[in-house]
């Protein structure tokens, strides 16, 4: 009966996920705001067109604009809806994503780019190889709102398909996301290594890498160092690996405490 139950409820979270958000109502135009070189300045009035509507030819921008639209998109983004997850997209092209799809448990690193051929934008998420990879073809979503507060993209370019909508998240909310990850990771590599004897923790966070279960880019912290990584779980009562970094006002962001 329990595990009835399981099906029912993993199948009902899924229903949720792809179909409960396409009922909302939103607005139908398109908002693409575009940041100016200083990331210090306002955000320029947005670009709003019928949804759906080509852009002209002479109206495609340049690799400068281009390049400020990248700037407004870098940053950590916390999802709101069902089965959404919170996503972090690097100024170098790299990208992370955590708690995303049915019972939100899925994670992702690897690399996106903007086709900006036509309004909206297409924003390109190639995963990057891991054992549990789905689809070998990139993610293409259509970006129908974005600005200093806000990112909300289209999953496909039916008008009523499900919309994804993010706020603007903090330094320590990149962090964090990112420790999520690599905690996330190491419970996929004991489910990788279930043939050996007893709990075997990954030696080491290159490890998961070696097992194609992230890229190397997940490595690094937000201020370029590596994470820091404990094997013996000492803070975490050998539960699990202590993972943990600094910030540059020395500000420990880690996982054993209950806000990680």
């Amino acid at each position: 009966m329990s595990k009835i139950k399981s099906v029912l409820t993993l199948a009902l979270v899924s229903t949720v996920c792809f179909v409960g958000a396409s009922t909302r109502f939103f607005d139908r135009s398109v908002s693409v705001a575009q940041q100016p070189d200083s990331a210090d300045g306002p955000i320029q009035a947005a670009t709003t067109v019928p949804d759906g509507k080509k852009q002209a030819a002479a109206d495609i921008p340049d690799k400068g604009e281009l390049a400020a639209l990248g700037r407004q998109l870098a940053g950590a983004w916390i999802g709101h809806g069902p089965c959404v997850g919170d996503s972090i997209f690097q100024t170098d092209g790299t990208y992370f994503r955590f708690g995303y799809g049915p019972g939100a448990g899925h994670f992702e690193s690897g690399k996106w780019n903007i086709e900006w051929n036509e309004l909206p934008p297409t924003l390109v998420l190639k995963e990057s190889p891991t054992e549990t990879k789905y689809s070998e073809e990139p993610l293409r979503v259509r970006v129908v709102k974005l600005n200093d507060k806000h990112l909300d993209f289209r999953w496909s370019r039916y008008d009523d398909s499900r919309i994804e909508e993010h706020l603007r998240g903090t330094e320590l909310d990149n962090v964090t996301i990112r420790i999520r990850i690599l905690d996330s990771a190491v419970q996929r590599y004991l489910g990788n290594e279930d043939d050996r004897a007893g709990v075997n923790f990954p030696p080491n966070l290159k490890a998961l890498v070696d097992a194609n279960i992230l890229s190397s880019e997940s490595l690094v912290d937000p201020y370029g160092h590596v994470f820091q990584y404990d094997v013996t779980g000492t803070r975490n009562k050998g539960k699990r690996p202590d993972i943990w970094t600094e910030t540059p006002d020395k500000k420990v962001i880690e996982n054993w405490s209950k806000g990680v």
